[in-house]
């Protein structure tokens, strides 16, 4: 019986230090042989085609709105993970938006509850820090984490 679940053959692999035509292996859910490659259960042919290990959308706006109040955006984090997931992204860095009046830490707990138990792949926020009156930054990113 083979040991690997999938072999993905012919196609060009793209890795962080290389671009090469070689066969991927996986056994698991997980990636457990790059080059030529042994007997796997089913097989996909990937000739003429890249295979990456995964993409990461850096700059995502799900759920999102421009003003409180305003309509939000067409994705949410269901659909939206959906989507990227269907075109190879493996992680999404999303936009947490602080409004005017609210505090860092309230922004940062506002994502993550629009966020939690919807996306369907890996995901992280950044975050736009708004100025006070006086002009110094609301918040610094290091106190924001630690209120959450």
């Amino acid at each position: 019986m083979p040991e690997l679940d999938l072999a993905v053959r012919g196609g060009t692999v793209v890795t962080a230090s290389e671009t090469r035509l070689a066969d991927v292996g996986i056994a698991g859910g997980r990636i457990s042989a790059l080059g030529e490659v042994g007997e796997a259960r089913a097989e996909l042919d990937a000739s003429g085609l890249f295979v990456l290990p995964g993409v990461v959308d850096a700059h995502t706006h799900l759920d999102a709105q421009a003003l409180p109040g305003a309509p939000r955006t067409a994705d949410d984090f269901e659909s939206g993970t959906i989507a990227a997931a269907c075109g190879g992204v493996t992680t999404v860095v999303d936009y947490a938006r602080q409004h005017p009046g609210r505090s860092l830490a309230e922004a940062a707990q506002d994502w993550c509850a629009r966020a939690e138990g919807k996306a369907v792949i890996d995901y992280g926020g950044r975050d736009r820090l708004l100025r006070r009156q006086s002009g110094r930054r609301a918040e610094r990113r290091g106190r924001w984490l630690s209120q959450l």
